[in-house]
């Protein structure tokens, strides 16, 4: 192999084709870009795009990188996901090209490009992603040579729910750039504001900004509610993910981390966490060639090329289905306070305090500067009492949970008593066979006496739960709500089985069996909720994995 070689790389997944020419050195010798530009996207007609302008670009690439095509040591190329006629082109040409000039081929997920260029352009060494895009809103971390998906949404994507209002308004597309410009003039208001756990919604308040525009609600306001809650949604995520993670960088890439406001809101959040913040210049930060060839690279040192029979097309490819065996990624703790704080979360500081001579923890929720203040007001509020009432009828069915002290809804804390024992994240893989599956068994019993009387936790993961002298407690009701929608329901168990497989990935499986052995046992309508858990696993590209 020769001390540096050449990579050139072809993005084919959506309206834009991409080549570029990237050195094993981390130069980006040429990134040029063609995009279809139609109502929205047609994939045959953005493939007839591709194939027209290939051959155009392919030599402008090389002209601008001032490469022959004997130059070149590697042909890499987007094999997914995406839309299968653009993928199409970009794969075909890529293989031509590769047995013509007898080089080694290599087929890239678009999404690990994201990441890789972006880390490549910035200098993040081990971030959580934001990855937001017209098809994927993501928010992903490096976890044991994989990245691993800690929250997405669980409908349509940012960049397409932006689009779709523009749809809606009768704006061009892309309609971001035109929605940002109405929602300058702007003020907030309400409209729905969807987070689970680490994963969120935009259909219900796409639906609902509709509403709003045929009811005679003022344009700009709608667009700047609009674009203000998804951005301050994917923010709350985000901030939730830090504190889960431990990361201590924050990455945002893809199409959509272009917005002003979203970088905005998620600089402000890392600085308040003091978290190093870091987005591509825009030419990195949309679909581009640069990274397929720079990601091209990276596979190729550490896993060779593919053959042709390899290379078909992959149109679910989920980015936690790609082993990253160029991996650096390094451990990370959050800093540590000083004073009484014992915890930073995504939403509040716990200290701790005595109350009446007992040993306490208050949970403060603090404002977020990244939200519009009667939003913020309006979260914390509402949070604060919400905990409040679900942790003392919790208690009420025999769950175990923290006896509340006091409430204050004007400073929005909550003060109760202190747990001694560590979260169940920390020692789960600890515990002997025997040991795991009763507290898994008690986790399901307990998780379906709170369905059972329309009780969601809306944060149920194994950080959430703390074991004391082998008794479970269950924390932090923060997100959680009243609801008898199934759905409600399988999302609350879909979240807890994300962080079993994120976290304890050895023991995932195994685990949330004798969970939902247990919880469907205890509530009748276990297998309606397994079914829905089911229908969202399976929901568009976001959830559905192809083996």
């Amino acid at each position: 192999m020769k001390p540096e070689i050449t990579c050139l790389g072809i993005e084919s997944t959506a309206h834009t084709l991409g080549i570029g020419v990237v050195s094993s050195q981390g130069k980006i010798l040429a990134n040029v870009k063609t995009s279809y530009r139609g109502e929205g996207i047609h994939p045959r007609k953005a493939a007839e795009n591709h194939l027209l302008n290939l051959k155009i670009l392919l030599q402008k690439a090389l002209q601008v990188s001032k490469k022959g095509i004997e130059d070149i040591d590697l042909i890499a190329f987007s094999q997914g996901p995406g839309l299968p006629p653009c993928l199409r082109i970009g794969a075909i040409a890529a293989r031509t090209l590769a047995s013509n000039l007898k080089k080694p081929l290599v087929g890239v997920n678009h999404a690990v490009a994201h990441i890789e260029i972006g880390k490549l352009t910035t200098g993040a060494v081990d971030p959580l992603i934001v990855y937001v895009s017209g098809g994927n809103t993501q928010i992903i971390a490096c976890s044991e040579r994989k990245y691993k998906v800690f929250g997405e949404t669980l409908d349509v994507a940012l960049g397409n729910a932006i689009d779709s209002l523009g749809r809606i308004l009768g704006l061009e597309f892309p309609a971001g750039p035109k929605i940002d410009e109405l929602a300058e003039k702007g003020k907030w208001i309400d409209l729905p504001y969807v987070v689970k756990g680490m994963d969120f919604s935009f259909s219900g308040l796409l639906t609902e900004a509709e509403r709003k525009i045929k009811n005679g609600e003022k344009v700009h306001d709608v667009c700047f509610s609009f674009e203000h809650n998804c951005f301050a949604m994917v923010t709350e995520a985000s901030e939730r993910a830090l504190a889960y993670t431990k990361k201590e960088e924050l990455l945002l890439t893809g199409g959509v981390a272009s917005a002003r406001r979203l970088q905005k809101m998620l600089k402000e959040m890392c600085e308040a966490r003091e978290i190093s913040f870091f987005v591509p210049k825009r030419e990195y930060c949309v679909d581009n060639g640069a990274m397929i060839a720079w990601t091209g690279i990276l596979k190729y040192l550490f896993s060779g090329g593919i053959t042709l029979d390899k290379s078909r097309i992959k149109q679910k490819w989920r980015v936690d289905q790609v082993e990253i065996k160029w991996s650096n990624e390094r451990e990370t703790q959050l800093k540590k306070k000083k004073g009484e704080i014992i915890d930073v979360g995504a939403e509040a500081v716990i200290y701790r305090t005595k109350w009446l001579g007992l040993e306490a923890i208050k949970k403060v929720r603090l404002k977020k500067d990244y939200r519009d203040s009667a939003l913020d007001a309006k979260l914390r509020k509402a949070r604060t009492r919400e905990e409040a009432i679900l942790l003392h009828k919790a208690k009420l069915l025999g769950i175990h949970t923290p006896t509340i002290y006091d409430v204050d809804l004007r400073r929005c804390t909550l003060t109760m008593e202190y747990l001694e024992g560590p979260p169940l994240s920390k020692v789960l893989e600890q515990l002997n066979r025997t040991a795991r599956a009763k507290v898994s068994k008690k986790l399901g019993e307990y998780v379906a006496k709170l369905h059972s009387k329309g009780l969601i936790h809306g944060d149920l993961t194994t950080s959430n739960v703390i074991l004391q002298n082998g008794t479970i407690f269950m924390i932090d009701f923060g997100l959680g709500k009243h609801s008898n929608n199934i759905e409600d329901f399988s999302t609350d168990l879909f979240v807890l089985k994300k962080s079993l497989e994120n976290n304890h990935w050895k023991i995932s499986e195994e685990t949330f069996k004798e969970i939902m052995g247990s919880y469907k046992k205890s509530f009748k309508k276990g297998d309606k909720v397994i079914f829905g858990m089911e229908k969202i696993w399976r929901r568009g590209r976001y959830q559905k994995r192809t083996k």
